[in-house]
């Protein structure tokens, strides 16, 4: 129980990291390998990217929400001597954090790679 509320503060941190990291790189200007014309093409490129950084980081918001309300169902269970019920909602718990971190995972660089 602790060690999963600790996974969940832990995917929580990252999960904002990530946004505010996101979120900052959104602010900058479009790269540009040519300095005339209007960057229409830039602009359009970075606002693609921008919406679907956009959609992962709710989908991210989403897990962290759902893992939330999980630990609470067991929490509630727990405290209802339902050990079932706590068990169930700690699998659940586990299984939304584990395909968050996979979420994260692909955004992180591949120190494999580098």
């Amino acid at each position: 129980m602790e060690e999963s509320r600790r996974q969940l503060s832990f995917w929580s941190v990252v999960t904002l990291f990530f946004l505010i990291t996101v979120m900052s790189q959104s602010r900058l200007e479009p790269v540009s390998e040519v300095s005339a014309g209007p960057r229409k093409t830039e602009t359009k490129v970075n606002s693609i990217l921008i919406r679907f950084l956009q959609d992962q980081i709710t989908d991210c918001a989403t897990d962290v929400n759902t893992a939330k309300e999980a630990v609470a169902g067991a929490i509630k269970a727990i405290e209802k001597k339902d050990e079932a019920t706590a068990k169930s909602e700690m699998k659940k718990a586990d299984a939304v954090l584990a395909n968050l971190q996979s979420k994260i995972q692909e955004f992180l660089p591949n120190k494999e790679s580098e």
